[in-house]
């Protein structure tokens, strides 16, 4: 039983990766359990946190009682976004998951031209090798568009979200700004901690919900900031007020 006193976490980066490989392993051995007579492939490209483009592969299918299934198979690292580098990452997953492209019967991806391109797009490379998958604009990323371009139609809620992420940007980048809305969230027991700050893709609802619901507390931390000559809170509140 020594190796019950042994002062191991199991954290390192060598067992993270270990578990993770665990799960990819047991993914894909449920994706070969299933064993979809069709599928289609769903791609999107991404930046992770180190900055580097990566592309997210998808499979979507049905299982014995036509339920959909949509399993993400991975992120592969790419240098180039050119069509020809995403097709060939496209068909590398398939036959590592032992996928015939016969079987493939649609591909969905964003409106970029590198992707959707009816010459040379990935869709089109792709239907060089079976023409029996048909290219199929993303839904989310079609509704994305759509939100977007109506939000930026009414000028209130273009410059509300505007200043929701300009409040993002300064609790994310100047800690006394975290400072000073802790200190006050300690003095208002009944203060939701909701979150105030950006993330990479700019807000989310929760940070939307962080600043209704502190909306007073907001107002105090940046009348401290204005007082500490924080020029950016000082615009900030001007706004607000």
């Amino acid at each position: 039983m020594t190796w019950l006193k042994r002062k191991h976490n199991w954290c390192s980066p060598v067992i993270q990766n270990e578990m993770l490989q665990l799960l990819v392993n047991e993914l894909m051995r449920s994706i070969h359990a299933q064993n979809p007579v069709m599928y289609c492939v769903i791609c999107n490209g991404i930046h992770g946190v180190s900055g580097k483009e990566q592309i997210c592969i998808c499979l979507r299918y049905v299982d014995e009682i036509l339920s959909p299934v949509e399993r993400s198979v991975g992120l592969y690292d790419t240098d180039s976004t050119t069509s020809e580098a995403i097709s060939n990452i496209i068909f590398y997953v398939l036959i590592r998951l032992q996928l015939s492209v016969a079987h493939l019967r649609g591909q969905a991806y964003d409106g970029a031209s590198n992707m959707s391109g009816h010459k040379r797009g990935v869709q089109s490379l792709v239907k060089e090798q079976q023409q029996l998958a048909p290219f199929i604009h993303c839904g989310a990323h079609s509704a994305n568009l759509v939100i977007q371009d109506s939000c930026g139609a009414s000028y209130v809620i273009k410059n509300s979200l505007q200043l929701a992420h300009n409040i993002g940007v300064l609790f994310s980048q100047s800690l006394n700004a975290r400072h000073e809305l802790k200190k006050l969230m300690k003095l208002d027991s009944g203060a939701p901690h909701k979150t105030l700050m950006s993330n990479a893709m700019g807000f989310r609802r929760s940070q939307i919900d962080g600043i209704l619901q502190n909306y007073g507390l907001l107002l105090d931390t940046l009348e401290q900031l204005k007082v500490e000559k924080n020029s950016h809170a000082h615009g900030l509140l001007e706004k607000l007020e």
